[in-house]
């Protein structure tokens, strides 16, 4: 299958739906960013650690699970040095290694050894299981990966390359171009998390960080976990909430204040202007991640001290890559102690490998980005209408103000392409519809193709109580809209609603 548009022609993979797809890359790449769970139950198995659904996995989201050149290297490099395999995490610098080991004795109060490798990478290795779990929770949260692509280089005998190549200049310079900035204030990384985790280093301070509306997970989960002062947390990001806010700070310090804009996953957008004079008044910095904006629909630069992107999504497209950004915008106050801080702390981390696909995918990114935000607009006015659907989650379905507040004028820009769907009678319908989907069914968004997960099933599965009271249903399905066409992606969709 093909997508056409404006000229451009973007090849699109065969969905993966059936079961027989089952732990199939998605796109069918060994390097793919995602991994087919067709059904339900094998989002559930999953996450309940089932063995007959795990052992089946070829590959899945690289924070999340582990390549199997990485288990490859690993066992190599553990076996040569006498390490068990278990309790060892291999890392793209000694600095990441530092601050792993840091994060393991913060989190189990024992301390973990490093190992300098021939490679050019870096063992982590821990105790005992408390240990290891805290390993494992690095990986996943700060996101300083070592990705598939150099651990096959590894495995190769080459060592990793980090070099200043010009694929990596035009990313710096495409993210500029996109953001409105100087290519000096791009900062490049392994992937979005380790941008997000690098900001919260550079934001921190004796006062407690804030996160304001219902975030991705481990945005919160570093917020909650790596420091030592708990996050004040408003889930809903309401009027309500932002008063309270406003009232507590007269009275408390915070250090710096996270939000998304849309946020994941219910497309919220927090009122910016808000909170952006309220942090100019208290003297604490306004993180922004603007992921879902996908550089086309949003721009922040008005609200944020520092804007964090994970180009895995959009900005890529092909689903094959991980990478993230973190820009510095210089017309806030604190520009010049932030750059002080980043420049002390930042560790240039996306390989040269990485770095080349991402290059080569970002070219046309406002004309995909085009075409989803269209087709995204229509299966909204579709399923917002539908006698099945009890809620669709999407920009601007409320608080309309607060989306056209940051939206980019320089490009024709809509409201993004992702959207959350509850169904009625929920807990029946919504995983009926989602095994009846025919479109690829997996973790990650913003591909070129059309993408489906139960999002809260696989992001907070052992907390779904908690989410629950922050007013996302476990039933939840994300659609991320892609390039096939929207009659085609219509149908499909409500085929599948409509056999619930």
């Amino acid at each position: 299958m093909e997508a056409e548009f404006n000229n451009l022609t973007w090849p699109l993979p065969e969905p993966k739906w059936r079961e027989k797809d089952l732990g199939h890359p998605i796109p069918d790449n060994e390097h793919a960013c995602s991994v087919c769970m067709p059904l339900w139950k094998h989002n559930v198995g999953y996450e309940e650690g089932d063995e007959s659904v795990i052992s089946l996995f070829k590959t899945g989201y690289p924070r999340f699970f582990m390549h199997p050149a990485l288990v490859q290297l690993t066992a190599r490099l553990a076996k040569q040095h006498g390490i068990p395999v278990d309790r060892a995490l291999i890392l793209p610098a000694a600095r990441v290694a530092d601050r792993c080991a840091a994060y393991v004795l913060h989190r189990t109060g024992t301390e973990a050894h490093i190992q300098k490798t021939d490679p050019g990478v870096t063992l982590v290795v821990a105790q005992d299981e408390p240990g290891a779990r805290a390993l494992r929770e690095f990986w996943q949260h700060g996101g300083e990966i070592v990705s598939s692509r150099t651990a096959q280089a590894c495995l190769d005998g080459l060592q990793l390359a980090i070099s200043a190549t010009p694929a990596r200049q035009t990313i710096r310079n495409r993210v500029a171009e996109l953001q409105h900035v100087d290519p000096e204030d791009v900062y490049l990384f392994p992937s979005g998390m380790a941008a997000i985790y690098t900001a919260w280093r550079i934001t921190k301070g004796p006062n407690p960080p804030v996160q304001f509306g219902f975030p991705y997970v481990d945005t919160f989960k570093i917020l909650e976990r790596f420091g030592t002062e708990q996050p004040w947390f408003y889930p809903n990001g309401s009027k309500a909430e932002l008063t309270n806010f406003e009232a507590r700070l007269e009275t408390e310090l915070v250090s710096a204040l996270f939000c998304e804009t849309p946020g994941n996953p219910l497309l919220r957008t927090p009122d910016l202007a808000r909170l952006s004079d309220l942090s100019r008044r208290h003297k604490f910095a306004m993180v922004i991640d603007d992921t879902l904006g996908a550089m086309i629909n949003t721009d922040v630069r008005r609200y944020a001290d520092v804007i964090a992107t994970s180009l895995t999504k959009f900005f890529s497209g092909g689903g094959d890559v991980l990478a993230g950004s973190l820009i510095l915008v210089r017309d806030r106050p604190g520009y010049a102690k932030l750059k002080q801080r980043l420049d002390v702390e930042y560790d240039d981390l996306l390989s040269d490998a990485d770095a080349e696909i991402l290059a080569a995918n970002c070219h046309d990114v406002e004309a995909r980005v085009g075409q989803i935000n269209a087709s995204a607009a229509e299966l909204v006015s579709v399923l917002r209408d539908h006698p099945l659907v009890e809620r669709v989650y999407y920009p601007g379905e409320t608080e309309p103000e607060l989306v056209d507040a940051v939206r980019d004028k320089h490009f024709a820009s809509g409201n993004g392409g992702l959207l959350s769907v509850v169904l009625k009678n929920a807990e029946i319908a919504g995983p009926k519809a989602y095994d009846a989907l025919q479109v690829a069914k997996g973790p990650n968004l913003g591909t070129n193709f059309t993408l489906c997960c139960p999002y809260t099933i696989l992001a907070h599965y052992e907390e779904l109580e908690f989410v629950q009271k922050c007013g996302v249903s476990p039933y939840l399905l994300r659609i991320s809209v892609g390039l096939e066409g929207t009659e085609w992606i219509v149908d499909r969709i409500v085929r599948a609603i409509e056999s619930s």
